[in-house]
């Protein structure tokens, strides 16, 4: 339907538009810490491998293997989720930004990654994650004012 009819038939209706890209955002956000569970698996079934030292500890192996195969799967779903209902011009960008900043939460916070880093490089990295999710929003109102001028 034409915006111009749109406004004729419900005028409120417009504000939902914004509204319509929630679920997309959940679906891409929920992909990328479902994937950087999965990356923290993987890296504890490496340190597992790399550094057993009886048969027995390869049977943590076990609880890792089911949980990788799970987060991979989830991760799927919930990517494909987002782009089989947006535009996927919109979701990877997307997608690959949260995702990044997933990673670096995980590597901060469970990987006690945090030890390595100065206050200023912290807040460096505070810094280019807030412009991700700037880049986030530019990317968001960016499509609405495309439908904007496309009708």
């Amino acid at each position: 339907m034409p915006k111009s009819s749109l406004e004729i038939v419900s005028p409120k209706s417009m504000s939902l538009k914004f509204w319509l890209k929630a679920p997309m955002l959940v679906f891409v956000n929920l992909a990328a810490m479902t994937s950087s569970i999965s990356e923290l698996f993987s890296k504890v079934a490496g340190c597992i491998i790399k550094d057993s030292e009886s048969s027995s500890d390869y049977w943590w192996l076990l609880m890792c293997v089911p949980v990788l195969v799970f987060t991979a799967t989830r991760t799927l779903v919930y990517v494909n989720f987002g782009i089989k209902y947006y535009e996927q011009m919109v979701v990877m960008p997307i997608y690959n930004t949260c995702l990044l900043n997933h990673n670096i939460l995980i590597g901060l916070l469970s990987l006690n990654e945090i030890k390595h880093y100065s206050y200023f490089q912290l807040a460096g990295i505070l810094f280019s994650t807030l412009t991700c999710a700037l880049g986030i929003s530019v990317l968001l109102e960016k499509n609405k004012e495309k439908g904007k001028s496309l009708s």
